[in-house]
């Protein structure tokens, strides 16, 4: 015969003992690590780049720079050896501006199947780029995933970038 279900016995979550736990143990800060930006963002900010490992945020008005910080971000990542790996929500990627701030990207030419012309139908090149839609959403977020050329294995750190419309 089965046992009778006995009912569970729930204790009551205690924050302030839960802070406690987790407060306790000393952290050490982690060396700073830089994606290098170009010297225009570095004399703005006055700091050298973005730092790698970190949440790092850019929103504004349109036509007020984000794209640009992307792209920039983009080439400089590729500069230092970083696989830069792009989550594109917007469907609005513009390759050629992100080729004019610096993205090693080379055009790959292909026949539209409309006009049966000859045309850039995609981009290839060091990076990975996941074109996803979203709908309901204003938020562009943009993933750098450093990884050297050596370490491609082992994508470790994670920057992600904001940009808010």
């Amino acid at each position: 015969m089965a046992q009778p279900l006995k009912k569970k016995e729930i204790k009551k979550f205690d924050i302030g003992a839960f802070k406690k736990k987790i407060s306790s143990a000393p952290v050490a800060d982690k060396p700073m690590e830089w994606i290098i930006m170009p010297k225009a963002f570095q004399d703005a900010l006055h700091i050298p780049g973005i730092p790698a490992g970190y949440m790092s945020g850019v929103r504004g008005w349109s036509d007020t720079g984000k794209s640009t910080i992307k792209n920039c971000l983009i080439a400089a990542a590729q500069k230092q050896g970083i696989l830069p790996i792009i989550f594109e929500t917007e469907g609005n990627f513009d390759f050629k501006y992100a080729i004019d701030c610096g993205m090693e990207a080379t055009p790959v030419m292909g026949v539209d199947e409309e006009t049966g012309e000859e045309r850039v139908t995609d981009y290839e090149g060091n990076f990975i780029l996941f074109n996803t839609r979203l709908s309901a959403t204003t938020v562009e977020t943009w993933t750098i995933q450093p990884a050297r050329k050596s370490q491609r294995r082992g994508l470790s750190l994670l920057l992600r970038i904001l940009l808010t419309s």
